[in-house]
């Protein structure tokens, strides 16, 4: 089946002008916060410029659907399946399924252990320089927080100033939307990559693995009508009733490509996090809380890169789909 897409203009007719990555300017409201070799766009050209890569290297046209859509977390598509979800994990504490807790020890080893290599003088300034640093930076010069209300941009700040422990960062991260910077580039072998533009540190969260929470019978079932497997589904907490499914709606995690060297820098949490379900966005006083998997750079041991970076600067990020990923 052939695809085509509508005409799009470069960036350079764009009422907002793209920024690159390496720079340091401010990204426009709007515009997805993964740039694509070097740019960034708003959503829908960032969709487009997605599927251009993917319709010129015919990979989808054999029937496979196209990108549709960029979603920084996971969502569900009704009522229904969130009254599943919610019945499926009743029964168990909530803090059976908050994977922070486990990944606040590991960082607390790492202080103990490495941390002074990192950050000049005590180890302890580690979270302080060299985790919440970038994460206040952001704050500062975000145009999506500069254009919301200055009590929001204060409350903002707030949070950040108040973070005591490694937990307290990974949540600052998720509530303002904060991401190292990273980079989605094509490599003829294996299609689109996400890359590292600046170095990335031990234990820097890498965003979440956003897309559609469905049943996996359902899934299964497509993919035996389609006869082809969907590359982008993830199960969630190891349950096989459930998983994220990141084909055509996901965030920037769907374009990490699999590590075969299995050097295992990049970590799994698992989460509960408010999210929308047909479009209704839950509130503090009522939550809707979905479950949701994180991406965190792990610490490898024994170390596999001589680098004292997770990543360096420039270099592709992978992660390990199989048994060697540190789970939580």
């Amino acid at each position: 089946m052939s695809i085509s897409l509508p005409t799009i203009a470069l960036c350079t007719a764009m009422s907002a002008p793209n920024r690159t990555a390496e720079s340091g300017c401010r990204i426009e409201s709007e515009t997805v916060p993964i740039s694509i070799e070097g740019l960034y766009y708003p959503a829908d050209q960032f969709i487009q410029v997605i599927n251009r890569g993917y319709l010129k290297a015919k990979r989808y046209e054999q029937g496979r659907p196209l990108f549709q859509r960029f979603l920084s977390r996971s969502e569900t598509p009704s009522i229904t399946m969130l009254a599943l979800l919610r019945r499926c994990y009743s029964s168990e504490a909530p803090e059976r399924f908050n994977g922070l807790a486990v990944w606040e020890g590991r960082f607390n080893d790492f202080i103990e252990k490495k941390a002074s290599a990192y950050s000049e003088g005590d180890s302890d300034r580690y979270l302080r320089d060299i985790l919440v640093a970038p994460l206040r930076d952001f704050v500062e010069t975000s145009s999506d927080l500069k254009a919301s209300s200055c009590a929001l941009k204060r409350g903002s700040k707030e949070r950040i100033n108040a973070i005591a422990c490694y937990q307290d960062y990974v949540e600052a991260c998720i509530d303002v939307g904060y991401l190292p910077k990273l980079d989605i580039r094509w490599q003829a072998h294996c299609g689109w990559s996400l890359f590292a533009v600046e170095p990335i540190y031990p234990f820097m969260f890498l965003g979440l693995y956003g897309g559609v929470i469905r049943l996996t019978q359902w899934v299964r079932l497509l993919e035996r009508l389609r006869c082809y497997k969907n590359r982008y589904k993830w199960s969630l907490y190891n349950n096989e009733h459930f998983l994220i499914d990141a084909e055509t709606v996901g965030s920037h995690a769907r374009f990490i490509n699999h590590d075969a060297k299995k050097t295992g820098r990049v970590g799994v949490v698992s989460l509960h996090l408010n999210a929308s379900v047909e479009g209704r966005r839950g509130s503090r006083e009522d939550p809707v809380l979905l479950p949701q998997r994180g991406l965190i750079a792990a610490r490898p041991e024994p170390r596999q890169t001589p680098s004292k970076y997770v990543f360096d600067a420039g270099e592709e990020v992978v992660w390990c789909y199989g048994p060697k990923v540190l789970f939580s």
